[in-house]
This record gives C-alpha cells, structure tokens and sequence, in this order.
C-alpha cells in the first residue's frame, strides 16, 4: 500500500518499479492490487476541483490525481470523522472520477473496513492497466512546491522527569502556529516521534485547517527522549528548517533539558528521473 497524497514520490509506481521487478525477478515475487490511502483534509477539495483551497496548486494536485489513478483499490480514511453523508460524498467523488476503482471507507484509527481491505489486498492482481501518461514537467513543479525535511534530535539531562506526550504534542503545535505565519505555508504532514525507554509518542499535523493530534500516547515520564521529525510542507526549506530547530529549542528550555541536534535536512525534491520505466507488458 502507499499513501496517495500530494507529496509525490509514488506517481508511476507500476511502470517504474513492480514491473521492471516483475521482468527482472519474476520468478520470485507474486505482485497483488495497488492500493493507495486517500487522506480526506486535501483530497475532498482536490477531487472537487478546488486545490488552491486545499493549500496546493493545481501542479500538486495533478500528483494527487495520478496516484490515484494507478491504484486498482482506494482507502478512503479517516472515515470516524465524518458523519455518514459526509463519508458517501467522500467515496463518491473518488468513484464519479474514477469509476473503475475499487473504493472502500476505513479508519485506521478505529480499524472499521480494515477486513474488507484485507481482503481485497488478498486477492491476486488483475490485468495490468494501460500505462499512465505522466508529465514529468508538471510532476517536477509539482513536487518541488513542497519542502522535505527529515530531522533527528535529543533531549537529554532534563532537570526533571517531563510528560512524553505534553512535550511531543506541543512541538507540533508550536509548528502549525509558526506555519500559519509563513504565508502560503500549507502541510501535506507534520510528524513527530517521541522515543524514550519509559515509551513513544507521536504526533501529527495533517493539513491548515485541522488542530495538531496526539495519535499515538505514551502515558510516561521520562527524564530523555529521541526526537523523529517528518514533514512535507508547501514551503520554502530554510523557513521550515528555522521553525523545527525554534520548536527543538523551546522544547529543550521548557523541559530543562540538553538538546542535540543529530541531523535535520530539508530540501526541494528533484526532477523524476526513472531508472527503469517498463510498459512492456501493458494492454
């Protein structure tokens, strides 16, 4: 499965990995369905033709689309969230676009669908679809509208034992409150992982328009904590490095703690430029 949202990344997977793996080691793997995970904060105004609401440009959402389009089934998530005309609209925008998907409403939250999911990864691929026909002008603008950064951080020494999941939280909250400032500054996701030998914690930011979340909580003290970043944000790269080292940093004062700042590279992604792209095959 890969989750299809408008970072980039996994646009043309058919073509540019399963079936070169396919011709190369063919006796080795069985490939099963293409599923991509729809997350609805973006996807809902995108698939109603509305991306500039969702904080993207119609370049973004052109990746959004094709990785849906490549799919044999779509997961509509996040389904305990909406009421249940909310949920229909939902995969009826993915089916009126896309009428020959397979689209089912899950929570991975929650886990409803999640057996009907299962299921359908569970059954063997069906014909190869015809091969998608990418712009890889416009998937390179595309993707080069939103920064990566991938961080690693500790905080050690603290003066006294802090909650895992207070100081977790409130990193990704100082975030969204810091990209609100940036104009234009429009998360595809914040992710905060806190590790300690007490527990983990993480937490998230998935779009403007929703509060941060603790998705994950530890429930534990702790006097240490390893600290995983993952962002992708409509952004420029030196303005969201800036705004993850401040949050780094008030989390260190307010904890008492030591920080140390392993690694933290953000970047623009670069023009797709497939090692291998094989419609040998393709009807």
């Amino acid at each position: 499965m890969i989750l299809a949202e408008p970072v980039g990344s996994c646009t043309d997977l058919m073509a540019t990995v399963v079936e070169p793996l396919c011709r190369l080691h063919g006796q080795r793997f069985e490939v099963g369905p293409l599923a991509v995970l729809v997350k609805p904060e973006h996807g809902q105004k995108i698939l109603r033709d509305q991306p500039d609401a969702a904080g993207f440009s119609p370049k973004a959402a052109y990746i959004f689309l094709k990785q849906i389009e490549e799919a044999d089934v779509v997961a509509v998530n996040k389904i305990d969230r909406y009421a249940e005309d909310q949920r229909q609209e939902l995969v009826q925008l993915v089916r009126k676009r896309y009428p020959s998907k397979r689209v089912l409403a899950i929570s991975a939250l929650q886990g409803d669908g999640f057996e009907a999911l299962l299921a359908a990864l569970d059954q063997p691929a069906g014909r190869p679809a015809a091969a998608l026909a990418i712009d890889y002008d416009v998937y390179a603008d595309g993707e080069a509208e939103l920064c990566w950064l991938n961080g690693r951080a500790r905080l050690g020494s603290a003066d006294a034992p802090f909650a895992v999941d207070e100081v977790v939280l409130e990193i990704v909250q100082g975030l969204a409150r810091q990209l609100k400032s940036l104009q234009g500054a429009e998360p595809a996701h914040v992710k905060v992982l806190g590790l300690s030998e007490e527990g983990w914690a993480m937490a998230n930011l998935v779009s403007s328009q929703q509060p941060p979340e603790l998705s994950c909580a530890a429930e534990v003290q702790a006097r240490s904590l390893d600290l995983v970043v993952n962002a992708r944000v409509a952004t420029e790269p030196d303005a969201l490095q800036d705004a993850v080292r401040a949050q780094l940093e008030q989390a260190a004062h307010q904890t008492g703690s030591e920080l140390k700042i392993a690694a933290i590279d953000s970047f623009r992604p670069a023009r797709p430029q497939p090692t291998h792209r094989d419609l040998t095959g393709r009807s």
